[in-house]
């Protein structure tokens, strides 16, 4: 599954494969640990999404246990309650939004292709948890077109999604700006179209994010949207310097030249069966003071259900610049960032390996949806107890 330095490969790992650095993540079951009040705006959320007329079989499917619990700890107003009429109206906002936009029915047609032909998304690899990676690089930006960018977008999320295994809800994001420059950096609209469309319709979805080589100019960008993002999500950001691709630079030496700032922990029980060998200390450099570590502490209003459900956020920042090191797996992550894998970019095999997957990925999404609409015929032939 794994590629090496001595093996050059432009094929991505897009399927999660279960190996000793990377175990099977824990299916765990979605009410335990839920208070009497959670569990009861589950069951109420369910219920009025299985009896909802107006849904499709497709949007029940969608609509499913995991994805209910998602949107119960966005909206919770106490870390111990779920209020069930809010998740249902942000959710049903999703639904409205996915029938209008079909994110989900992106393909890697001509229009994608020409979007991600330099290479400026890539989907590969998975973090020790088994979360998806997706790395950024705003470089090989190769459109002004906004609307053309933010689809392209949405068609890496959505792969990030379906390429997650069972038991994993977030995703990993690895955003290298080497080699940006302002030309190249997403506009304010742009940022704030991003940031809305995040918030309002992918809930609970960051594990964590590492910002590799930050240009000056992106904390000014920051600065702009940073009040708009929650504080649990800015929470899960991370800031690593390393050296350029190409520098010349030998692993360790990338490894030790990681500042430290603001990062969010995994605490997931995968998680902590891979730290349970971790790798040898890196030494780290004194922040500087364009380290905007502090704009990631929790706010000092109390705590949102999210931030204590969420098992990608700690109780405070954690000052660890080794986040990509201690929770990615080393033989996914590439070689520019001191991991084991020698990726090159080449966009016909790339996108060969993406068809093939969203093909086999879908056809499973059909077998899902004909067995609810198997299951709703069942249980509408089912006689009508009399209750006398």
């Amino acid at each position: 599954m794994a590629a090496t330095t001595t093996t050059p490969t432009s094929i991505p790992i897009l399927r999660f494969e279960a190996t000793e650095a990377c175990p099977a993540p824990p299916v765990p079951d979605p009410r335990a640990g839920l208070s009497a009040n959670q569990i009861a705006a589950l069951a109420q959320a369910e219920l009025s999404i299985s009896q909802d007329p107006q849904l499709t079989p497709e949007q029940r499917e969608w609509a499913d246990t995991p994805c209910l619990l998602r949107y119960l700890r966005a909206t919770a107003p106490t870390k111990d309650t779920y209020d069930a009429q809010a998740a249902l109206t942000k959710l049903r906002g999703t639904l409205a939004w996915r029938a209008a936009e079909k994110p989900h029915e992106l393909t890697a047609d001509a229009a994608m292709r020409e979007q991600g032909a330099l290479g400026k998304q890539v989907a590969h690899g998975f973090s020790r948890a088994g979360h998806p990676v997706l790395y950024m690089l705003p470089r090989n930006e190769n459109s002004a077109d906004e609307d053309a960018q933010f689809a392209f977008v949405l068609f890496n999320l959505e792969l990030a999604i379906r390429r997650m295994p069972p038991g994993v809800e977030k995703v990993v994001l690895v955003i290298d700006f080497n080699g940006m420059t302002l030309a190249k950096r997403m506009s304010p609209a742009m940022q704030r179209r991003f940031v809305d469309t995040l918030s309002a319709h992918y809930p609970e979805r960051l594990h964590c994010a590492c910002m590799v080589n930050a240009p000056w100019f992106f904390w000014a960008a920051w600065k702009v949207i940073a009040p708009f993002i929650d504080p649990v999500t800015r929470a899960k950001v991370s800031f690593v310097t390393l050296d350029p691709p190409g520098a010349g630079k030998s692993r360790s030496s990338s490894m030790s030249s990681l500042s430290p700032s603001g990062s969010a922990s995994d605490v997931s029980a995968a998680a902590a069966a891979a730290a349970a060998s971790p790798p040898e200390p890196v030494p780290q450099k004194k922040p500087s003071r364009f380290s905007l570590g502090g704009l990631f502490s929790r706010s000092a209003s109390t705590p949102t259900a999210s931030a204590a459900a969420d098992e990608g956020a700690p109780a405070e920042p954690v000052a660890d610049g080794k986040l990509m090191y201690t929770q990615l797996v080393t033989d996914h992550l590439w070689a520019d960032y001191g991991g084991d894998c020698a990726f090159q970019w080449d966009a016909a095999a790339y996108f060969a390996a993406v068809d093939a997957f969203l093909a086999d990925a879908e056809a499973q999404r059909v077998a899902r949806v004909a067995a609810l609409v198997e299951s709703m015929r069942l249980e509408a032939e089912m006689p009508v107890e009399d209750d006398e």
